[in-house]
């Protein structure tokens, strides 16, 4: 009987042994299998994030963008007529101010009022009913102060001349600057044109209604760095989850890999980027530089020196990665976004990736994320809860929508209001298939 019962433990023993090796055998081909998708996923998502491309050329901007030199007299007469009807109302009711001058951006104008020493604000503001009849509109929005001396007043245009990208753009081109994330972003409420370093403001965060402009925002971001650098600059990485126009992108060289909207594969991508960064945290620190730009001049400096091709080192080209729409990822997975975001906002900057994060509902991070990510655009948003989401503030619901943005810079307190460029998509398209003809003979 023992011995029977010994022989029956020996086979229950081989037979769990022979289970267990096969259930390993299993899960070591189910490990194979998923690194074998992974690779593939990579492979088809993501290429070397360094590209030399030696003939690589730059369009002309004339080709490409139609400059509207319409100066629709009869629509500044509308504004000349505003102005002098608003002063004659000053005039009758005895107030110690003038209209000086308009501002038209956009989908907004904007008056300003000089106002004479002794004369009280509340006086002028009093007349707010009978300046909106003047106007022939039911919203004016004062701001006090405005310039020296002066106050204004923002009233929804009834025609829209929007502010174009090409004029942006060419301004852009006018200062001559080599700086090499140096973009556009519109013009302020005086009419003058606004530019953003992303090297300053090291990280974006862009929130937006839908119908706001967020989206062609993302379009003049990109057009504006594909018409001034090379892959060999600047190199862009894109999550897109909601799958819309960044799919454009993808079969130029500027563009690593394919825009991603599968969120999973959202993920690795991310992950790919801080292994990028780790990757170029240790070269730059192994060179025993600061940061990106003094290892790139030293390397600029020793390939000078060193004639042969095999001496000669590579430049760190810059990363822009474009996280659109980031809510969607924060309600997928929040606490390994939030890790994830963390790397890329502190680390990321020194070695040359900085990150646009965009999204049409803002959501809020924790007060460490918000530290990486502290330069801020807000189009028009449904809710003060909103606008406080992106802002910090309770201002951008009140916008007007259609390119009219508050900007809240790095260490500022106050945001400048802009009106963002336009940029339609048959112009986008021009300028990736200029790209492409250019380069491809």
């Amino acid at each position: 009987m023992k011995i029977f019962i010994l022989v029956l433990a020996t086979i229950i023993i081989l037979f769990l042994l022979v289970d267990f090796f096969f259930v390993l055998l299993l899960d070591r081909k189910s490990i194979n299998d998923k690194k074998e998708d992974e690779t593939k996923d990579k492979d088809e998502t993501i290429n070397d994030f360094i590209i030399e491309k030696k003939d690589y050329k730059i369009p002309d901007v004339n080709g490409i963008f139609d400059v509207d030199l319409d100066d629709d007299h009869f629509h500044k007469m509308i504004f000349i007529n505003n102005m002098e009807s608003i002063n004659k109302l000053f005039s009758k009711e005895k107030l110690k101010c003038e209209c000086i001058n308009y501002y038209e951006n956009g989908i907004i104008t904007t008056y300003e009022i000089k106002v004479e020493d002794g004369q009280l604000i509340d006086d002028i503001t009093k007349l707010e009913d009978k300046i909106k009849e003047i106007i022939n509109t039911n919203r004016i929005d004062f701001i006090i102060p405005f310039q020296n001396n002066t106050i204004g007043f923002i009233v929804k245009n009834e025609k829209i001349n929007d502010v174009k990208f090409i004029s942006t753009f060419n301004y852009l081109l006018s200062k001559n600057s080599k700086k090499p994330l140096l973009i556009p972003i519109g013009k302020d409420l005086v009419g003058n044109y606004q530019l953003l370093d992303l090297l300053e403001c090291h990280n974006l965060v862009i929130g937006g209604d839908i119908g706001s402009g967020k989206s062609t925002f993302l379009q003049n971001i990109i057009c504006s760095l594909l018409l001034k650098t090379t892959p060999n600059e600047v190199r862009f990485v894109c999550i897109d989850t909601k799958g819309s126009e960044l799919y454009l992108y993808d079969s130029l060289d500027n563009f690593i890999g394919n825009c991603v909207s599968d969120k999973d594969k959202a993920f690795s991508l991310m992950e790919e980027v801080i292994d990028e960064i780790y990757r170029r945290v240790d070269i730059i620190d192994n060179n025993m530089d600061d940061n990106i730009e003094e290892y790139n001049q030293e390397v600029n400096d020793w390939n000078k020196d060193h004639l042969l091709e095999e001496e000669k080192k590579d430049i760190l080209n810059y990363i822009v990665f474009i996280i659109d729409d980031f809510s969607d990822l924060m309600e997928y997975k929040k606490i390994k976004f939030e890790k994830n975001l963390l790397i890329l906002g502190e680390m990321g900057p020194k070695v040359g990736v900085h990150i646009i994060l965009s999204s049409r509902k803002p959501v809020g991070f924790s007060n460490i994320v918000k530290g990486a990510y502290e330069t801020k655009i807000s189009f028009k948003v449904n809710s003060d809860e909103e606008s406080f989401a992106v802002l910090g503030i309770n201002k951008a619901s009140s916008l007007y929508g259609i390119g009219d943005m508050y900007l809240l810079k790095k260490d500022e307190v106050e945001p400048i209001r802009i009106e963002a460029p336009n940029i339609t998509i048959n112009e986008v398209e021009k300028v990736i298939d200029n790209i492409k003809d250019i380069n491809n003979k």
